[in-house]
């Protein structure tokens, strides 16, 4: 009886799996005659923007820019009090530029090597004694070694004054690209360290934006391609955009894969922060 009941049950959930199986069989497998559209919604971000902090604890000195004014890369835009590492600096640099010691140097090398040529040809001659001969090669070896030292000492000038230089840098914050101040977040005399954001900048010429698409659609995209896009309220316009990125990595939840796309706004001068997405008929 036992075995007949589960003949029975085997019987209809085989029957079950093959309904479902016809079912599935039914469904078109043409995908081009299904449509539907998928929609990939991204945020569109400056491709440079910083926050930039101070690389020593110290005290506000400066600040040479307010928010909205733009920079140029490599304008001071915040000075910490530095006052002893400028004075470091400029001894540093008057070292390196005393070279009248090489030049008094030089001046004896070339009075020795005239003199131990004069020399060289009377010994040849027989007119001057070895000793005289010998002590002419020494002058000239010393004066040699001389001027070998002063460049010595020069170079390692040069290069203190160059660490010295690198020292004060630390004081100064510096725009890494051009651009346009957005936030100020610190005032003279305050006391800042290491992890205290003071300035931030972006540079609003170039916007970045990631996009999750359909594997299907991602394939159909190449490196350097130029794409359109349509941005979202309130600004609801078209641009068109270059693919920088694709990504080898699929989402296996969406089956998706994120692409990284670059807006030129030079001349569109949009604001940032907006949403853009990558309409598709699949």
């Amino acid at each position: 009886m036992n075995q007949y009941r589960l003949s029975t049950v085997a019987l209809v959930f085989g029957s079950i799996l093959i309904g479902d199986f016809a079912v599935a069989q039914s469904t078109p497998t043409n995908t081009s005659q299904v449509t539907r559209t998928v929609n990939s919604y991204g945020l569109a971000v400056p491709k440079d923007q910083v926050s930039l902090r101070a690389a020593v604890d110290g005290h506000v000195a400066q600040i040479f820019f307010e928010e909205g004014q733009t920079v140029k890369q490599g304008d001071v835009v915040v000075e910490l009090e530095c006052q002893p590492a400028r004075a470091r600096l400029k001894i540093a640099q008057l070292e390196a530029a005393n070279t009248g010691v090489l030049q008094n140097a030089n001046a004896a090398l070339a009075v020795a090597a005239a003199n131990f040529k004069r020399f060289s040809a009377l010994y040849q001659q027989q007119a001057s004694s070895e000793l005289e001969f010998n002590e002419a090669r020494l002058r000239l070896d010393t004066a040699t070694a001389g001027v070998k030292i002063e460049q010595e000492r020069l170079a390692t000038n040069q290069a203190r004054a160059e660490l010295a230089a690198a020292e004060l840098e630390q004081f100064l914050l510096r725009a890494p690209f051009d651009g346009q101040i957005v936030q100020v977040q610190t005032s003279v005399g305050e006391s800042v360290s290491l992890t205290n954001n003071l300035i931030q900048i972006v540079s609003l010429d170039t916007y970045q934006i990631d996009l999750f698409v359909p594997i299907a659609q991602a394939n159909k995209l190449t490196v350097g391609q130029t794409i359109p896009l349509q941005i979202n309220a309130p600004l609801n316009q078209s641009v068109t955009a270059t693919l920088l990125f694709r990504s080898p990595l699929i989402e296996a939840a969406t089956g998706t894969t994120r692409v990284t796309l670059e807006i030129d706004n030079r001349q569109l001068k949009l604001p940032a922060g907006f949403t853009a997405s990558l309409p598709e008929v699949m």
